[in-house]
C-alpha cells in the first residue's frame, strides 16, 4: 500500500469519526460502533413530502433507483450486478442487534483494516434496493456497488459524498440538500449542549464547503446556508448564555446585600 493510499485512508477513517460524534441531521443519523464502523440510520420518505402526497407515488423507488447504482431486481444475477463480490463485514448481517426507527433503513459504513477500503452494507429493508432471500447470507453480507466507493481509489471522495449518495438512493423523493441540517433539533437542546453541538456541527460544514471539488454543485449553495444558519445560531446560542449568567451573578449579587438598617 502506497503512501497516497495510506493518506487517503486515514482521512476518510478520521472523517467517519468525526460525523459519527455529530447529530442534528434531517435524513440521516450517524453513531459510531467502535473504530472502524459507522452505523448510518437514513429516512426512507420524507415526512414533509408525505404531508403533501399521502399515498404513494407509483414506481416512485424503481424510478429512482434505476436512474441509479442501485435498482428493484428480479433476479439473483441482476442483483450480483448491484453488490460487490463476497467482502463480508466483521458484523454479519445475522448479529446485527441495532434496529432502524419508523420509515428508516439502517446501513453499516466501514473502513476494516483487513481490507484498506471503504465498504457500506445494508443492514435492514434489502427488499427496497434488492431480491433477496431472507435466509441468503451471501446476499445479506455483500457490500452495496455504490459510485462513490467505486471511485474511491481514482478519485478524491469523502464521507460527505457516501452518505449524500446513500440518503438520494434511499429517502423518497431524493432531497435536493441529502446533508440538510435540522434546526428543530439544536432548539431542543439545552444551552451548553446546544452550544456544543451547533459548534462541531458548523466546524463540519466549514471543511465540507472548503473543498468545493468534492461537493455536489447541486446542493453547495444549501449546504452554504446551512452554515450560515448553524453560526449564526451558535453565535446567538453564545449570548444567551452570557446573558443568562449575568442573570445569574445578579441574583446572586441581590442576595448577598445586607438588609437596610430601618431607622
Amino acid at each position: 500500500m502506497n503512501k497516497d493510499h495510506k493518506k487517503r485512508l486515514k482521512q476518510f477513517t478520521d472523517e467517519m469519526m468525526l460525523l459519527g460524534s455529530l447529530q442534528g441531521f434531517q435524513y440521516f443519523q450517524p453513531w459510531l460502533r467502535g473504530k472502524e464502523e459507522l452505523l448510518l440510520t437514513v429516512v426512507n420518505e420524507d415526512a414533509v413530502w408525505q404531508s403533501h402526497y399521502p399515498l404513494p407515488a407509483p414506481n416512485v423507488l424503481s424510478v429512482q433507483c434505476q436512474d441509479q447504482n442501485l435498482r428493484l431486481s428480479p433476479s439473483r444475477e441482476e442483483m450480483a450486478g448491484n453488490m460487490e463480490d463476497m467482502v463480508p463485514p466483521a458484523s454479519p448481517y445475522e448479529r446485527e442487534i441495532s434496529m432502524p426507527g419508523t420509515n428508516c433503513t439502517l446501513f453499516l459504513l466501514a473502513v476494516y483494516a483487513k481490507y484498506q477500503h471503504p465498504y457500506v452494507w445494508i443492514r435492514s429493508s434489502h427488499e427496497r434496493f434488492v431480491n433477496v432471500n431472507k435466509n441468503d447470507a451471501l446476499a445479506h453480507d455483500s457490500p452495496l456497488k455504490l459510485k462513490s466507493i467505486s471511485e474511491w481509489n481514482v478519485k478524491s471522495i469523502h464521507i460527505w459524498n457516501v452518505v449524500a449518495e446513500l440518503v438520494q438512493l434511499c429517502t423518497i423523493p431524493p432531497p435536493l440538500n441529502p446533508l440538510a441540517l435540522d434546526m428543530k433539533y439544536f432548539e431542543s437542546l439545552p444551552l451548553t449542549e446546544r452550544l456544543l453541538s451547533s459548534g462541531a456541527v458548523a466546524k463540519f460544514l466549514q471543511r465540507l464547503v472548503t473543498d468545493t471539488s468534492s461537493i455536489d454543485k447541486d446542493y453547495y449553495h444549501l449546504a452554504l446556508e446551512d452554515l450560515s444558519a448553524i453560526t449564526k445560531f451558535h453565535f446567538q446560542t453564545l449570548r444567551d448564555i452570557w446573558l443568562h449568567k449575568a442573570q445569574q451573578n445578579t441574583e446572586i449579587s441581590d442576595e448577598e446585600k445586607p438588609d437596610e438598617l430601618s431607622l
